[in-house]
């Protein structure tokens, strides 16, 4: 498996983008989400790299210094974005190695937001109706 610390030590062409990259995982909070809330914890995007956790749902709120410079700073209504980290082992070149796959599931979240939501107002619309 590929280690930052093996790349400085060789002296691999890169290394100092790879502690950049180092340094921003393990800066950036992530929430883990659960069916239960009280089980919800936060850490970082490196810390889940080195637990023993293969893959789960967390929430990422981006603030200001995460937001691209072309976003205007009037949308900043809610920066919470969802996403799937995911550890995956692979076999490159007869190789085993792992693979760092991350989703965004932000769509799929605020889909269910306005289903629900939808559900809960049709239940009230019905309500209503029965009353008048």
């Amino acid at each position: 498996m590929f280690e930052f610390s093996e790349a400085q030590q060789q002296g691999i062409k890169g290394a100092p983008k790879n502690e950049g990259l180092k340094s921003l995982l393990a800066s950036t909070d992530v929430t883990r989400l659960s069916k239960d809330s009280s089980q919800n914890y936060t850490t970082t995007v490196w810390g889940f790299l080195q637990g023993e956790e293969k893959g789960a749902p967390f929430s990422l709120n981006l603030n200001q210094k995460h937001i691209d410079a072309d976003q205007n700073e009037e949308d900043t209504g809610e920066n919470m974005k969802y996403i799937s980290l995911n550890k995956v082992a692979v076999n490159v070149s007869g190789q085993q190695d792992k693979l760092f796959v991350v989703r965004d599931l932000s769509s799929m979240v605020n889909l269910q937001k306005m289903m629900y939501m939808k559900q809960h107002l049709n239940k009230f619309t019905e309500k209503i109706i029965k009353i008048i």
